[in-house]
């Protein structure tokens, strides 16, 4: 071991146990996979054809529709601070995250930017409303999961969004924002397999994601994350009921997308709401035996 790598993490205890000191860094860490793909496709504000905006294409329901997904996207900086503090223990996935917060900022930025074009303005208490997040879940894995099926959530969105927009600049900025957020849910998904397979108690890790999937399905208005809690804010509010069908909330599509992803965390088929269920308790009645 160097001297300076000695005096980095002082006398043997290396503070980041997720990653094992004697391997090479740059090619076991998930991050510079993800950040190298993340290189190959990000777009830039720039890329945005601002000066093509055709105002008279968005009437008022499709301005406020991307003024909800404005401010729910702001919960970025908060979900970041958590995320360090959650897996302040594992470099390889801090430092993916830093990938995701550039990416994300970029949303809320794109969408405000577009809406201030469209005449729309934004006052302090927009943004510090906006920002207020929920804790996260209590395990590591559970957290990954939930973020994989929001971002799977927030793509389908953003998709919809890109179908039902006329105006070709939002039409634009809802694909780029829909193609990321299925990047992001693939990145989660990578760090959530990464701790089922080094877990001393891999059963207990996939019981972990499973439960999280069947609360998503079962009844995610619970659920305290800003991507579901966005998606009731447009299904509640009468002004967005034309958008539904498009949206991807009504489609079986959506909800087989998440039992496919998780499914294949876990090592089981999930081809029905009921395998979800029978397949938790299945996991539970195991772990719980485990403990006893």
């Amino acid at each position: 071991m160097s001297t300076e790598f000695q005096t980095l993490v002082g006398d043997g205890q290396y503070p980041y146990a997720a990653l094992n000191k004697d391997q090479d860094v740059m090619e076991t860490s998930i991050y510079y996979r993800l950040f190298e793909e993340a290189e190959r496709v990000r777009w830039k504000m720039s890329d945005i054809p601002w000066e093509s905006i055709e105002r008279e294409k968005a009437p008022r329901p499709v301005i406020e529709l991307a003024r909800v997904a404005a401010f729910f996207e702001l919960t970025t900086w908060s979900a970041t601070n958590m995320f360090f503090q959650t897996f302040t223990d594992d470099m390889d996935f801090s430092q993916w995250i830093t990938v995701w917060l550039y990416e994300e900022t970029k949303h809320p930025q794109a969408l405000m930017r577009w809406l201030k074009l469209m005449g729309e303005s934004f006052d302090v208490g927009f943004m510090t409303q906006g920002r207020k997040a929920h804790p996260f879940v209590d395990s590591k894995v559970s957290t990954l999961t939930l973020n994989i099926l929001s971002e799977i959530q927030a793509s389908a969105l953003y998709i919809g969004v890109s179908n039902v927009a006329d105006e070709p600049v939002l039409k634009g900025i809802a694909k780029r924002l829909a193609a990321d957020e299925a990047r992001h849910a693939s990145g989660f998904y990578s760090y959530a397999k990464k701790y089922i397979e080094n877990s001393a108690q891999p059963d207990v890790e996939r019981w972990q994601a499973l439960r999280v999937l069947y609360f998503w399905l079962a009844d995610n208005r619970k659920v305290k994350h800003p991507v579901a809690m966005l998606s009731h804010a447009i299904i509640d509010r009468e002004e967005f009921a034309g958008f539904i069908p498009y949206l991807g909330f009504e489609s079986e599509a959506l909800p087989a997308r998440m039992r496919q992803m998780v499914g294949t965390l876990i090592g089981r088929p999930l081809n029905s709401d009921r395998e979800v269920t029978e397949t938790l308790r299945e996991f539970y009645g195991a772990t719980r035996n485990r403990r006893n």
